[in-house]
Formats: C-alpha cells, structure tokens, sequence
C-alpha cells in the first residue's frame, strides 16, 4: 500500500508526527505558537511558504540530489532529524493530519504504539489503509533512534536541572 492512502499527503503527517514528538520531548510550543509569532518572525520562517518555495521540506538524502538548489541550505527553518522543514512547520502540516495524529494518538498508547481500540468497527485488518499507514508511520517515528536520542538528551537535561 502506497502512503497516499493517508489522504492527507504522507509528508504532512510525517511531518506532523515528526514535528509533534520533538515538541513534546522540549515540553510543549514555545517559541512555536502562532499567536505569539510577529512579521518578522513571519518572514524568517517562510510562514505560508510567503517565498513560493518548490520544496517546503526535504527528507534524508533527498536534499543532496541535484534537482535541489544549494541555495535551500540557506532557508532551513527546522531540522528534525534528517527532516528538513523549509517553511514553518506549523504553515506547512494541514488540518487533516493533526486530526489524523491525534485519532492515532487516542487509539494508541505506548512506545511501540500499541493499539489499545479500533477507531472504527472490526479488526485492524477491516481498518481504512490510511489509518493503518498512519499508525506504522507513527509507530515508526517513536521506535526511532533519532527519538530515542533526543529523549535520553532531554531527561539527562531534565536531571541536571535544566
């Protein structure tokens, strides 16, 4: 099954379920608050891709291909990982995926996001395809080691009292 099924486009909800857990490991929006965030702030973070970029994330390797211009080093707003945000994540993820992140996260429960109910009558095999992808894309990004490092930074941080 092809990650269309997620009718949201797999690289918003990746990018939601990426973006959601590194916020979550900082302990909560900050700096990244919509209402709080003024013009200037704005325009460096290519809210609403006000630059018209073709490419408002890169993923792994994707970035070294030679269809990207060098230039795009310069306008990196966020990096996750090997996720590279272009444009402010916030502008970028859509309405449908934090809605399908959170029905993943209402149905799931733990590290390895084991499904405690179906969100929809029968077995998890008579679940839509996009909920299932959505769920393995979740599962994956908390079995990560990038999330494992970050966690394992945070409660060293968190321990040394800051």
């Amino acid at each position: 099954m092809g990650r269309e099924a997620l009718g949201c486009g797999a690289a918003k909800f990746f990018g939601a379920c990426r973006f959601s857990l590194w916020l979550g490991i900082r302990g909560g929006s900050g700096e990244w608050n919509c209402r709080d965030c003024g013009g200037e702030t704005r325009r460096e973070r290519n809210c609403g891709n006000l630059k018209g970029l073709r490419y408002p994330t890169l993923y792994g390797s994707d970035e070294w291909n030679q269809w990207v211009p060098a230039s795009y080093h310069d306008l990196e707003v966020l990096k996750v990982d090997d996720l590279k945000f272009f444009v402010c994540p916030l502008s970028f993820i859509t309405s449908r995926s934090w809605e399908l992140l959170e029905l993943v996260n209402e149905t799931t429960r733990g590290e390895n996001g084991e499904i405690i109910h179906m969100p929809l009558p029968g077995s998890y095999l008579e679940q839509p395809g996009w909920y299932r992808e959505a769920v393995r894309i979740k599962r994956g990004e908390r079995l990560s080691e990038w999330f494992a490092e970050l966690h394992q930074k945070r409660m060293k941080e968190q321990a040394n009292g800051k």
